[in-house]
């Protein structure tokens, strides 16, 4: 795990105004398997999920292949691999109906470090279960 690039994630995440209109969880998961996005277009603000936030943060891709694929730069970048629970938690498209804003990605990502990855991750993610990131609770 990437921790200096997570907790520079995180910040850039929870610092957004809460109005910030370029930021959807969703949008990850439907463009997965069909469209690849570049940097150019990421800084242009044609995306809204938190894995390409990275490069308006400062984080950039290193190898062609994390330049264009969402899961090869959250290994990269974040060093975690998108399909394990680490990447779920903080980048799952499935937040878009429970939480869909920056600041509780960026909270997702800085509980990821503090506390790892909670056990009722799951349920969290479709609202089966309190978010702990808001509830205060491992604090």
């Amino acid at each position: 795990m990437n921790q200096e690039n997570l907790r520079i994630l995180g910040e850039y995440l929870i610092s957004l105004p809460d109005d910030y209109k370029y930021f959807d969880m969703s949008n990850f998961c439907k463009s997965l398997a069909k469209i690849r996005i570049t940097p150019d277009q990421a800084e242009r603000g044609k995306i809204g999920d938190p894995l390409w936030h990275p490069i308006k943060a400062g984080i950039k891709p290193k190898s062609n292949r994390a330049k264009t694929s969402w899961v090869s730069f959250c290994y990269e970048a974040m060093g975690i691999p998108f399909y394990s629970d680490e990447g779920l938690w903080c980048f799952s498209g499935e937040w878009d109906a429970t939480d869909n804003t920056p600041q509780g990605a960026g909270k997702r990502i800085f509980w990821l470090l503090e506390h790892g990855v909670p056990e009722d991750w799951e349920e969290q993610i479709f609202g089966e279960a309190d978010l702990c990131y808001e509830s205060g609770a491992g604090e």
